[in-house]
């Protein structure tokens, strides 16, 4: 009987290879061409493929390169790949991109589309025709001196009004964008997200990145080497491109917008890739950790050892152990938007250490021999 199905499969996949109506290659769409991949041999109906040839190897292999290329191009944006591969070969598409931003993949030939704009970093900067703002944007208040800082009108000379109304047109185009790219994301991981493209730190980098401390003005120059300071002169930017378009602030919003976007493109990449690899967060992994290691013969702390907390850079978290034999050992570390996340994900990545976990329950078994076996309950008498 197994003979018979054996031989009615090969006879319908050789129907279909000796199929005239079939092509004799296939095609890989990509978002700007179109990519040939060679055709196998074989020794004709009901035969086994050959051996390919090295000259059929280098072909395939051209080819793959050239669509893989093609996919990993700055112009396939993730909303794209989402939307036409599904969730999970985006994120397979994604992770094929950081390994080529890492230079895994510099066999990958260069991709010379029309469609690659993005082949410089940072993009230009919007230009500030008005010679007012301009010198508004890079003005610090500490630059006005004595009572000239108290004179009506004076605050249109620093940046501190042009940084509030950037603020709120940075948050608006931010959220916007990451609602768009992550149609899948609840709030609470977009907020997340948002604070690793707008808080103080990464706006300070993005504003070295074109030289701005290099043109603040300021009475102290050490203020120059301040993130704080640094960011709001960005934030004051963004204001100054929405009030300066000659059309109007609505086209200076579409300007700020479309600069933003390509300005934030590598770190939303690098954040999908990232996402893809994150669980949610275990509200029990606490509990869980506790119950594994802790107790009445050792002690968890939680400390708080990195990030800026709040909008500043979230929270990391390490915990240690103390008990079991260990000293002061760092068993797990965990970032999070607050203290209570940040402190759940180093919970779960120490419970995630599989060899961790089974030192301790050696070192326990040892220490207190076998759990006893639960007692079986005993009927109640009628």
């Amino acid at each position: 009987m197994a003979r018979d199905k054996t031989k009615k499969r090969r006879t319908r996949d050789d129907g279909d290879s000796g199929n005239p109506s079939k092509k004799s290659k296939t095609e890989i769409p990509t978002p700007t061409t179109t990519i040939t991949l060679p055709t196998i041999p074989t020794n004709g109906p009901g035969a086994a493929p050959t051996s390919l040839q090295p000259a059929d190897i280098k072909s395939a292999f051209a080819a793959f390169s050239q669509g893989l290329s093609t996919l990993l191009s700055p112009s396939v944006s993730v909303e794209t790949l989402t939307a036409t591969l599904g969730l999970e070969k985006a994120n397979f598409i994604l992770a094929l991109h950081s390994m080529k931003s890492s230079g895994d993949l510099s066999f990958l030939p260069t991709t010379d589309t029309a469609t690659d704009i993005d082949t410089t970093w940072p993009p230009p900067l919007p230009p500030i025709r008005n010679p007012d703002l301009l010198s508004q944007i890079f003005t610090h208040i500490s630059s006005i001196r004595g009572e000239h800082a108290s004179l009506p009108g004076v605050e249109k000379s620093h940046y501190e009004r042009l940084e509030f109304l950037g603020d709120a047109y940075l948050q608006s185009i931010s959220s916007a964008l990451l609602y768009r790219r992550f149609p899948e994301y609840r709030e609470g991981p977009l907020s997340e997200m948002r604070q690793l493209l707008v808080s103080n730190k990464p706006l300070s980098e993005l504003a070295r990145a074109y030289g701005f401390p290099e043109r603040l003005r300021t009475n102290m120059s050490e203020d120059r080497n301040k993130i704080k300071i640094v960011a709001d002169c960005f934030e004051a930017y963004i204001g100054a491109v929405v009030l300066d378009a000659e059309g109007g602030p609505d086209v200076g919003y579409k300007t700020a917008r479309d600069w933003l976007e390509r300005l934030f493109e590598p770190k939303i990449r690098e954040m999908a890739v990232e996402r893809a690899k994150v669980s949610p967060v275990d509200k029990m992994a606490k509990q869980s950790l506790n119950a594994l290691a802790g107790g009445s013969m050792a002690q968890l702390t939680y400390t708080w050892t990195g990030g800026g907390g709040g909008n500043h850079g979230g929270y990391w978290i390490t915990v240690t152990i103390n008990g079991w034999g260990f000293k002061d050992r760092v068993i797990g570390k965990g970032w999070g938007a607050n203290k209570s996340d940040a402190e759940l994900r180093a919970a779960m990545n120490a419970l995630a250490d599989t060899a961790l976990v089974e030192e301790i329950a050696a070192i326990k078994l040892k220490t207190l021999g076998p759990r006893p076996p639960p007692k079986e309950k005993t009927k109640a008498k009628v």
